[in-house]
């Protein structure tokens, strides 16, 4: 570069390096300072500032730390200070109920972790905190929009069938289908009818009463379904939120109790898909209406543990003019879970968790020609406090499988267990109502070397494994993840329920305890059912 004695060059601070053909090529800064719109600015010092707005690393962690000790000490009952960093869930009182409700509320607040991540047998309060820091890859956020339509409500002969309904008088004339998809149909011929129960002494207000059940049925999607077989296939129709349902009111000379428990199982004998809208209202007097019975009927297609305290607490609120509900619809819970199980990465924790299984175990009895239902029960005492990490479902599902393991003279046990479906990361998903639990594989593989506490800690980690991809249903199961005969049915299904414990109705100054009328119907399966009952109770 010519230049004069006298000649001189601006110093800019940028570094270049002559390229062979003379042209020179731009490499950067030498220093943090440069010039922006005539000003002199210093990169060091901006970037010095703007680090003071985000916080450390650590600081973020041990923020996130505070906030989960506080929901576990919130739903454990339990003082804060009480809960260590290396504690685990399930070793201080927890359970996936819990866990579901506990990672709902997370999720609202702005944490994203799963049900698994707080099951999972070796992890604590503090790995759990971490992970949220942590970016996951492949989770995809659920669509918030409503569902699309399903297509069979725009083919012309599923149009014939619905007004076929409608002349039978299961569909109501004014009744406007809104959705239609297949159902549970297990869960109908299974657990057809049941019948919620609650006794008051003195009289209600009926207006208030039927304006109450009418703004429940608005509410929530579910209590406006009918069912219906189409095509050999069995479908629930949603219908639009204006539809009436009236309180039947019947009174009754009779014993209250012994008249209520006739209608109730005289119930059982009709078919759900020819009942028309599923559920039902019915209060029951006596002639001077000091003593009566409102009886609420639900499919189980229709409901599970989680949805009754929520129609009952929702009820009251209505009647006692106290807050406004909440509406939920079942049509985008099933929408979000179907999706959500469409994911190659479902399918493919379902090929790893199953590979070299054996297929279902099934009993070695013929149960197909069965003509009535064999039950059997056993009361058990259990130590006041279970091993660390242990939860009394646990301990049915591994003793079951180990009975099974030896009467079968297998190694490797698959067995159905019932998940209630709200393990799924979706936002509150505590808060629907509906039936979402599901049937999925739970496998174990005891081993003769194992003590009693390594196979108790085997079993809750393969449930815990399984929870993220609880949304898969058998036959996808076992037509695109193993190499099972198809079709496949779980020959024994476990089953810990949730009793609804001290669950009362208050309707202004009247107070009802629930009695639950209805029963399982098995067909050639097994169930093998736990219920945890209070000493209290007994």
């Amino acid at each position: 570069m010519p230049l004069g004695p006298s000649s001189g060059l601006y110093r800019t601070g940028d570094l270049v390096q002559y390229q062979d053909d003379g042209t020179i090529r731009y490499i950067g800064r030498q220093g943090t300072r440069m010039k922006l719109h005539g000003q002199l600015i210093d990169l060091g010092e901006v970037e010095t500032n703007t680090l003071h707005g985000f916080p450390a690393a650590n600081g973020v962690a041990a923020e996130t730390l505070s906030l989960d000790q506080a929901m576990w000490a919130d739903f454990l009952g339990t003082a804060k200070e009480s809960i260590g960093a290396d504690d685990n869930f399930l070793a201080i009182g927890g359970n996936s109920i819990i866990a579901m409700r506990m990672v709902a509320m997370a999720r609202r607040a702005g944490l994203d972790f799963t049900v698994a991540d707080v099951l999972s047998p070796n992890s604590s309060l503090s790995s759990l905190a971490l992970s949220l820091l942590e970016v996951r890859p492949g989770q995809e956020k659920p669509v918030m929009s409503a569902p699309a339509q399903p297509s069979i409500l725009t083919l012309v002969d599923f149009q014939q069938h619905l007004r076929s309904l409608q002349q039978q008088g299961i569909l109501p004339l004014a009744g406007n289908v809104t959705s239609a998809r297949q159902a549970t149909e297990a869960l109908v011929s299974r657990h057809p009818w049941f019948n919620f129960q609650f006794q008051f002494q003195g009289e209600l207000n009926e207006d208030r009463l039927r304006d109450a059940c009418q703004a429940l049925v608005r509410a929530h999607s579910v209590l406006r379904v009918v069912f219906t077989e189409y095509r050999e296939e069995l479908f629930q129709l949603t219908l639009a939120e204006d539809m009436e349902l009236p309180l039947q009111v019947v009174t009754t000379h009779n014993q209250l109790d012994s008249f209520c428990e006739s209608l109730c199982h005289s119930e059982q004998a009709v078919s759900v898909p020819s009942a028309g809208v599923a559920i039902r209202f019915t209060l029951v007097p006596n002639p001077t209406h000091t003593d009566q019975r409102l009886i609420i009927r639900l499919a189980h297609a229709q409901y599970d543990a989680i949805s009754i305290p929520i129609l009952v607490h929702d009820l009251e609120s209505v009647y006692n003019d106290e807050n406004k509900i909440a509406d939920t619809s079942i049509d985008w819970y099933l929408e979000q879970r179907a999706r959500h199980s469409d994911q190659e990465q479902q399918r493919a924790f379902w090929q790893e968790y199953l590979t070299g299984s054996s297929p279902l175990a099934s009993s070695p009895l013929d149960l197909s020609s069965a003509t009535q239902l064999v039950t059997g029960t056993c009361d058990l005492a259990l130590p006041t406090r279970l091993p660390p990490s242990v939860t009394l479902p646990t301990v049915v599902k591994s003793a079951a499988s180990l009975v099974l393991a030896r009467h079968l003279h297998r190694p490797d046990i698959v067995v159905g267990q019932t998940v209630d479906g709200r393990s799924l990361p979706f936002p509150d998903v505590d808060r629907v109502v509906g039936a979402c639990n599901n049937h999925i594989p739970f496998r174990v593989q005891p081993r003769a070397s194992m003590t009693v506490r390594d196979y108790l800690l085997h079993a809750p980690a393969q449930h815990a494994r399984s929870l993220g991809s609880e949304s898969v249903d058998l036959r996808t199961i076992v037509s695109h993840c193993t190499d099972w005969p198809s079709p496949a049915e779980f020959g024994y299904i476990v089953q810990h329920q949730t009793a609804n414990h001290g669950l009362t109705l208050t309707l202004g100054s009247r107070s009802a305890s629930l009695k639950l009328v209805g029963g399982l119907s098995p067909g050639s399966e097994v169930w093998i059912c736990s219920t945890e009952t209070l000493v209290n109770d007994l």
